[in-house]
């Protein structure tokens, strides 16, 4: 039975249940007579009981040098001071009620809260609407507290589709608190707000819970000057909490390879880090049928005379469009013949871009961005182009080449790194993201030659045929594992 603690009684009892379970508060003692208990029954400070009598009397995840603060206080002055103290820190605010979790909890935050469907938030609802609703508990952090809530009805429908089970809706236990402890912990996510990443370095530290996450790249240290202002300080606070789960699942090789790397680095603190274990993305594309298709074509005005060369992604530095277009130029001006639809949202620093995108219109060339794409435009869109182009800077993964691929459209992606992996041998053309005449020139084959187009095309038939069931169920067998060993 689940125990919503609102009360201080209903704290010290819930606090119980954890760590004496054979003994019974009365409903009738008080603070000083429930600790009296507590201590009779052997209870005794340490880094996770200390965690979780400040999480259940304060009604929020304490801070890691708090837990500290906290053991030391109880093992100096004794149990009933720490909660003395955190009574009286309390007396002047509102607690909200409170839980514990000894369940599978699998934090979706940022995937609650944003309709977009980047490649993180791709993976993170293509997983979780695969698992079984029933055995976990998807919860969100507050906005801005240290604080853990089952997900709220907004955030359910953002992270699974409107038409989850009825046993996924019965799974929520209101607005409280959760606190895990001796849990199952799963980040499909990064996480990179302060009070968040700092909560759940506690949770990793302190609550005797197994962690679980998806490793999606290093991006912001390995190629720190291409991310957005912030991010690689609050991406190395994120890394520092990873540092203390039990497995990071990366989504590639060569995001393995960065984790690995990353974890041998640890080894100068005496932190032994995560295991560091590869589920690789699959290959795999929605279906849409030709009606979708040629919707999809008139409702872009794009000449059926013109074959059309696809990019999709969003428009930051980091995912190259500038270059791109700068090829797309050289070729206009060659003579070359074709259009280009660009489906993605502006992330940070897209002004040059939308400049360059301006100028080209403005000279006539059959170029259109699609800001908001649905699945079914993008995946209309792969089977409507001759090709398309993904050359980014850096990529943990690149699903927009996986996508093209598993859609039959070869691509030009840049020659290393996760998009090499995907598309060498599988229906793609390397190209120097750094350098626009190589971006240029790989198009150009693919404009021209259509015995290598179909060459190309041909080779996409031997793609690993793993879908997103497979990849689901992979990551699942991790977590259950985990949550047995929890």
């Amino acid at each position: 039975m689940t125990i919503v603690a609102r009360t201080t009684a209903e704290r010290l009892r819930l606090i119980a249940a954890q760590l004496a379970p054979q003994t019974a508060l009365s409903s009738t003692d008080d603070a000083d007579a429930a600790v009296a208990r507590l201590v009779a029954a052997g209870v005794t400070a340490t880094s996770e009981s200390a965690y979780l009598v400040r999480a259940v009397l304060d009604g929020a995840i304490p801070e890691p040098e708090e837990v500290v603060a906290a053991e030391r206080l109880w093992r100096v002055e004794g149990l009933g001071e720490l909660v003395r103290e955190r009574l009286r820190a309390a007396r002047w605010r509102r607690r909200p009620a409170v839980r514990v979790s000894n369940g599978i909890l699998v934090d979706a935050t940022d995937t609650g809260r944003t309709p977009y469907t980047t490649g993180i938030q791709r993976v993170a609802r293509e997983s979780i609407a695969r698992w079984p609703l029933a055995r976990i508990e998807l919860v969100c952090w507050d906005r801005s507290r240290p604080r853990i809530h089952t997900a709220t009805d907004e955030e359910r429908a953002l992270i699974l589709s409107a038409a989850e089970s009825a046993a996924a809706q019965e799974a929520g236990h209101g607005d409280e608190v959760v606190v895990p402890f001796h849990a199952t912990y799963v980040l499909p996510e990064i996480s990179v707000a302060r009070h968040r990443y700092r909560g759940i370095r506690t949770v990793a530290r302190h609550s005797g819970s197994r962690l679980v996450a998806v490793g999606f790249d290093c991006i912001a240290i390995t190629t720190a000057e291409i991310a957005p202002p912030g991010m690689p300080a609050a991406f190395a606070q994120y890394l520092a909490s990873l540092a203390s789960f039990d497995e990071v699942v990366a989504i590639s090789r060569a995001a393995a390879a960065e984790f690995e790397g990353w974890r041998r680095m640890l080894g100068g603190a005496g932190l032994p880090g995560p295991a560091v274990s590869v589920a690789e993305l699959p290959f795999a594309v929605g279906d849409v049928d030709e009606s979708v298709i040629e919707a999809t074509r008139r409702e872009l005005g794009l000449d059926p005379a013109l074959p059309v060369v696809v990019a999709v992604g969003s428009h930051e530095p980091r995912k190259n469009h500038v270059a791109f277009l700068h090829a797309c130029e050289l070729l206009w001006q060659q003579g070359a013949q074709f259009a280009v639809v660009m489906a993605g949202g502006a992330s940070w620093d897209s002004d040059l871009f939308d400049d360059f995108v301006a100028e080209l219109k403005q000279r006539g060339r059959p170029l259109t961005t699609v800001s908001r794409a649905s699945d079914a435009t993008i995946w209309a869109l792969y089977r409507l182009a001759r090709f398309s182009v993904f050359c980014s800077l850096n990529e943990g993964f690149g699903l927009p080449v996986a996508e093209s691929l598993a859609s039959g459209t070869p691509v030009v992606t840049s020659g290393f790194g996760s998009m090499r992996e995907l598309a060498e041998g599988h229906g793609g053309v390397l190209a120097d993201p750094r350098e626009p005449r190589s971006i240029a020139e790989a198009m150009r084959v693919l404009l021209d030659d259509d015995a290598e187009l179909a060459r190309l095309a041909a080779e996409t038939a031997a793609l690993p045929r793993a879908t997103w069931d497979d990849y689901a169920a992979t990551l699942w067998r991790g977590i259950e594992g985990a949550a047995v060993s929890a």
